[in-house]
């Protein structure tokens, strides 16, 4: 799949980045994005790196197989690993925001 592309991505196939997630949230705020999810359904993409492994939207990955989703829309982004923190870069260009 090229790099800074979209695709759906079955759900089954795609792996966390890491089981120690340190933006993960508490149960109540897990429920809320839930029902979120529910409500709105998909409504960004998971950011993904060689097209499954999930380095943006780990929460929400969870949270689609726990309702049962099947396919989400990802984006297959080029991210490299610097300060030991992924970051995302898009058309060759460092995004701000690290993973």
């Amino acid at each position: 799949m090229p790099v800074n592309s979209s695709l759906n991505l079955g759900v089954s196939n795609s792996r966390l980045n890491w089981e120690n997630n340190p933006k993960d949230v508490l149960k109540p705020d897990f429920e809320r994005l839930k029902n979120l999810i529910k409500t709105l359904g998909v409504w960004k993409p998971l950011l993904v790196k060689d097209g499954s492994i999930v380095i943006g939207g780990n929460s929400r990955l969870k949270a689609f197989k726990e309702l049962g989703i099947k396919e989400v829309w990802c984006s297959n982004i080029e991210f490299k690993l610097v300060d030991g923190m992924y970051k995302a870069f898009i058309d060759g260009e460092e995004q701000e925001r690290a993973y």
